[in-house]
C-alpha cells in the first residue's frame, strides 16, 4: 500500500516554475517519493511513472493507493489508468485529512524540515523545490520510530545507505574548475551554494549565484559553517525588490473551489500569515481589500480578500451576484480557539470565518429562507448534504433514482 498527497500551490514558485510536490510513502517501509509539478494534472503521469521504477527496483506489484479525493486523484485518466494496472484505490472522506494520516504526517515533516534548512542559511524562498527533495532524501536515510532499529532506505532497498557524503544544505562549496586550456594563475575553485544531491549520479547539486546556473560536481571542499550573502545579487534593485529576493518565507496557499448557485465554478485562494496572495487579474490595492480591513474583527496585515476573475460567464446562468464567488477573509482566532481543537491538531494553520462570509448577507433566489437570525451571533451553521438539489427547480426536474424531493 502506497499514500499519496498533493502539497501546493506554494508561493514564489520555484525557478523552473513548479508550485505542487506530490507525496508518495510506502506504508511498509516508509520510504518517500516526492515529485516536483508545475500544475496537479501533472500528478496522474508522476505516479505512473513512481509505480513503474518501484516496481522494476522490487518486483513486487502496487496493490493499493490510498489518496485524498483531489481531482488530481480521482480524475478520469487516474481512474482508468489504476484499474488497468489492477490498483485499488482507497479514498478519504471528504475533509478527513486524519484518514490519510500517514502522508500528511509527513507531508508537514517535510515542509517544516525544508523551511527550517532555507531560513538556517538566509537563502531565498524560490529554493523551497530544492530544499523539500533534500529533505526527503535525507529522511529516507533517517532513523524512524515506525521501523525498529531501521531507516526507510534499508527497509526498501535491503542494505544500509551510506550517509558519508551529507553535507549542510546551503552551504558554500568550492568546485574545482574543470575547464581546459586553464591557465596557470587561474582560480581552481569556484565558490557555489550547496543545493542537494543528484539523482543518479554520485555527485552534487551545486548552484552559482553569479552566473544563476545549477552545475552538477563531484569534487567540492564543503565549508559548511558558512553561507552565501544573497543581498550582493541584489544590487541595482531598490530596498523592497532586495529584501524580496532575500526572504526565506514561502507560503502553501489552500485552493478551495467553491460552485457559484448558477453551476459556474470559482477558486478562492487562502494565503498564509504573510498577507494576501497574489494572482492574474487581481489588484492588490483595490476597494476591496480596503474594505475587508475595515472589519473590526480583522487585524492589521491579516490577509485580504481576493475575488476570482469570473471571466467567460454565459448568460442566463445565474444573477452577476450569485456567479462571483464571496471574497475570503482571514479572522483573528477568538480568545477560546484552543477549545475547538481536536486531539489530531498538529498545530496546522488554523483559519477562522465568519457567518456572513460563508453563507452570504441574503437568500438566493430559489432556495428556502435561512433562519440565522442575526448571522454575526450565529451559534450553528448546518449545512446540507452535497447529493442534495440546490432549489426547489432542480429538485422537481431531479426524478432519477426513485427520488422523491418535497418542500417542507
Amino acid at each position: 500500500m502506497v499514500h499519496g498527497d498533493l502539497c501546493g500551490p506554494i508561493r514564489p514558485a520555484t525557478h523552473g516554475g513548479r508550485r505542487y510536490f506530490l507525496l508518495l510513502v510506502d506504508d511498509h517501509s516508509r520510504y518517500m517519493w516526492l515529485r516536483l509539478l508545475m500544475t496537479k494534472d501533472q500528478a496522474a503521469e508522476a505516479i505512473m511513472e513512481i509505480k513503474a521504477r518501484a516496481e522494476a527496483e522490487t518486483g513486487k506489484k502496487l496493490r493499493v493507493l490510498r489518496t485524498d479525493r483531489g481531482g488530481e486523484f480521482t480524475s478520469l485518466e487516474s481512474g482508468q489508468y489504476l484499474a488497468e494496472v489492477g490498483v485499488g484505490r482507497h479514498l478519504s472522506a471528504p475533509y478527513s485529512p486524519q484518514q490519510n494520516g500517514m502522508v500528511e504526517r509527513k507531508n508537514q515533516t517535510v515542509i517544516g524540515m525544508a523551511r527550517c534548512m532555507l531560513k538556517a542559511k538566509g537563502m531565498p524562498a524560490a529554493f523551497w523545490g530544492e530544499a523539500v527533495m533534500t529533505a526527503v532524501y535525507i529522511l529516507n536515510r533517517a532513523s524512524t520510530k515506525a521501523l525498529d532499529g531501521q531507516t526507510p532506505f534499508e527497509a526498501w532497498h535491503g542494505r544500509k545507505p551510506d550517509v558519508s557524503h551529507l553535507r549542510t544544505f546551503g552551504c558554500i562549496g568550492h568546485v574545482k574548475v574543470t575547464k581546459p586550456g586553464l591557465s596557470k594563475l587561474e582560480d581552481r575553485s569556484k565558490p557555489m551554494v550547496l543545493l542537494g544531491y543528484e539523482a543518479g549520479s554520485k555527485a552534487y547539486r551545486m548552484y552559482d549565484p553569479v552566473e544563476r546556473r545549477v552545475v552538477i560536481p563531484r569534487d567540492v571542499v564543503f565549508n559548511e559553517s558558512s553561507s552565501w550573502d544573497w543581498t550582493k545579487s541584489g544590487a541595482g534593485e531598490d530596498a523592497q525588490q532586495q529584501q524580496a529576493v532575500v526572504s526565506s518565507t514561502f507560503v502553501i496557499d489552500e485552493e478551495v473551489e467553491e460552485l457559484g448557485h448558477g453551476g459556474q465554478g470559482g477558486i478562492c485562494v487562502q494565503g498564509g500569515a504573510d498577507g494576501a496572495p497574489t494572482a492574474d487579474g487581481v489588484d492588490e490595492g483595490d476597494d476591496d481589500a480596503s474594505a475587508a480591513t475595515s472589519n473590526p474583527r480583522l487585524g492589521a496585515g491579516e490577509a485580504t480578500p481576493l475575488m476570482p476573475k469570473g471571466q467567460g460567464m454565459p448568460e442566463g446562468r445565474g444573477s452577476p451576484a450569485a456567479s462571483v464567488v464571496a471574497p475570503v477573509r482571514q479572522l483573528t482566532p477568538p480568545p477560546d480557539a484552543a477549545e475547538y481543537l481536536d486531539a489530531d491538531y498538529d498545530g496546522e494553520p488554523v483559519h477562522y470565518r465568519l457567518v456572513n462570509d460563508v453563507v452570504g448577507p441574503a437568500t438566493p433566489p430559489g432556495l428556502a429562507a435561512w433562519e440565522l437570525g442575526e448571522l454575526d451571533k450565529a451559534e450553528e451553521l448546518l449545512f446540507g448534504s452535497a447529493e442534495e438539489p440546490p432549489s426547489y427547480t432542480e429538485a422537481e426536474k431531479d426524478a432519477t433514482g426513485g427520488r422523491q424531493w418535497r418542500r417542507r
